[in-house]
């Protein structure tokens, strides 16, 4: 909201950007802790890798030249995609890193089956697709090599690398029953190799996200706000109401119970926080639902398996946003809930309908 000629437009944009470093950190670590809640969904490896290229294609020098071979039917997996994401972005700043001046980075997509197939992936995989990222770079030896997806193993300087981006992929890419390994040789060039096995499932739709700010036809609807953190509640209050939808503010659980109560003809799909005092968000949701069963619900915390169980998260009308999370997702994921519900109103008026015919 600064006006375009301000002198904080640049501090702004750089306490923006150590926070975007700071949650990619957070991602990281839970990754490899195994404490991230993941989402999984059916993806086209392909769409991933158009929907991030923009992004990592900023954080490569111009003397670096970028390959990206795509293959030519859809690389369907069932996966999280913010990990996919995180596996690739990873991939991609390793290469760039081992690239000294001018250089080439290779990014390419493959469909396997059969004989194809590596050692290691999970029994009755019968499909995979393969990424792979090569870069001309210094290459390594064996001695790295054996190390290289080892937690907090560098041979970066301190201020470059955390040691955890290779293992995180390593962890991400077995989790989902896949495999990873690395091809490299001193002065050759080095290829990441990653597998996961394939799905025949149909593609899961979804909506872009859409910047707040950003002028798009506005959803009528009332939200119960739910979080304990004042300046979070305030910034995901503005966010929404930017959006044009109507913010019904509670301070914890209860507070959150009792306002819906109080509007419960009037809340259209509820956000809320999932460890708050007095009462937990999803036993304030447990509630909610059991008057009205279709409430779309997001939940958001910094707390992932130990605080929300995967029947509360993958219930219908349900989602789940990990803190460290921008405006723009949370807002995102609102309004996919809100049209999901319409979808489905929408589908039981015309099921009526046909059975009165």
């Amino acid at each position: 909201e600064l006006p375009p000629d301000s002198h904080l437009r640049a501090d702004m944009r750089e306490i923006g950007k150590a926070g975007e470093r700071a949650a990619a950190l957070t991602r990281q670590l839970l990754s490899f802790s195994k404490g991230q809640l993941v989402t999984t969904q059916v993806l086209d490896l392909n769409d991933v890798v158009r929907g991030t290229e923009l992004l990592w294609r900023r954080t490569i020098p111009e003397e670096i030249s970028l390959d990206v071979d795509l293959h030519e039917s859809h690389c369907l997996v069932e996966a999280d995609r913010s990990e996919l994401e995180q596996v690739l972005m990873n991939l991609v700043l390793n290469a760039r890193d081992a690239v000294s001046g001018a250089g080439t980075i290779a990014i390419e997509t493959r469909c396997l089956e059969g004989d194809e197939l590596p050692d290691g992936m999970r029994e009755g995989t019968s499909i995979g697709v393969m990424l792979t990222v090569r870069d001309d770079g210094c290459g390594m030896d064996e001695e790295t090599i054996a190390r290289m997806f080892e937690p907090f193993f560098t041979t970066k300087e301190h201020s470059r690398g955390t040691g955890l981006g290779l293992a995180t992929v390593y962890g991400i890419v077995t989790s989902a029953g896949g495999v990873a390994w690395v091809e490299s040789k001193p002065g050759a060039g080095t290829s990441f190799f990653v597998v996961l096995p394939s799905t025949t499932r149909e593609i899961t739709a979804e909506l872009p996200i859409v910047p707040v700010g950003t002028s798009v036809e506005p959803l009528t609807a009332t939200v119960l706000l739910a979080e304990d953190e004042g300046a979070v509640r305030a910034s995901v209050k503005r966010a929404l109401e930017r959006r044009g939808l109507r913010v019904i503010e509670a301070k914890n659980g209860l507070d959150g119970l009792m306002l819906f109560r109080e509007h419960a003809a009037e809340i259209d799909c509820i956000v809320t926080d999932v460890v708050m005092p007095e009462l937990r968000g999803p036993d304030m949701v447990e509630r909610i639902r059991a008057r009205r069963p279709e409430m779309p619900v997001l939940f958001v915390s910094g707390y992932t398996d130990s605080a929300l169980t995967s029947d509360e998260v993958g219930a219908p009308l349900t989602r789940f946003l990990p803190k460290p999370f921008s405006l723009d997702e949370l807002c995102a994921d609102v309004e996919r809930l809100l049209l999901e519900a319409r979808a489905r109103q929408a589908a039981r008026v015309l099921l009526q309908q046909g059975l009165r015919t």
